[in-house]
């Protein structure tokens, strides 16, 4: 257990730099110049591959995104490019920001990889990722409950809690397949929540496992 907990702290990390707070009024890049980086990643091959994002973590990185897709050698997903646009991110797998205002909200998924998940229920590692928002006195639970990504059993967690003066609404969806755990994440301020999250469930009823 004290493994997970580590592994916990670090994804946590790892997913505030990734911009769970670019959160309030940070600009984005260019469309075109995101999805060549993105797609500078990895090899044709289609061979899991890992990388180390600057906060430690072994992630994969092979994904593409193309028109509408995104797509790596553990998953896949689409999504409306009309509404978001892709970023390139090295602290995650990859990163979608509300194009209508970058303010709004993101959307990312991580996957990481350990041998040590193998055997390790869901519910288990959600509970090492709640515990920092338990710590908080700002943080409030509005969604903790059993849930389904990609077909597979998984956990997800919905909390509100201010960030740079702004009341803030994050939703993280976490599932382990074999030895490799997966995360999703998205974030608005409270009040365009509703918005991204209609948007971000129409992104990972489309996410499949390979």
């Amino acid at each position: 257990m004290r493994k997970i907990l580590v592994l916990a702290a670090c994804i946590m990390l790892t997913l505030a730099s990734a911009g769970c707070a670019e959160k309030i009024g940070k600009s984005s890049s260019s469309g075109s110049e995101s999805s060549k980086s993105a797609s500078s990643k990895g090899s044709s091959g289609g061979a899991h591959q890992v990388e180390k994002n600057p906060e430690g973590i072994d992630h994969t990185s092979d994904g593409k995104f193309k028109t509408d897709t995104y797509d790596c050698s553990l998953y896949s997903f689409s999504f409306d490019s009309s509404l978001w646009l892709a970023i390139d991110n090295p602290n995650v797998d990859c990163q979608l920001m509300y194009k209508d205002d970058s303010t709004k909200g993101s959307f990312n998924v991580i996957s990481v990889t350990d041998d040590q998940l193998k055997g390790v229920k869901v519910t288990e590692y959600a509970d090492a990722i709640k515990e920092p928002y338990k710590a908080s006195a700002d943080a409030e639970f509005i969604v903790d409950e059993a849930a389904k990504l990609g077909g597979e059993d998984a956990y997800m967690i919905t909390v509100n809690e201010p960030v740079d003066g702004a009341d803030t609404t994050t939703t993280q969806i976490m599932a382990i397949k074999d030895n490799h755990l997966y995360m999703v994440t998205y974030f608005a301020v409270s009040e365009s929540y509703g918005e991204i999250e209609k948007c971000a469930k129409d992104i990972i009823s489309t996410l499949k496992f390979k």
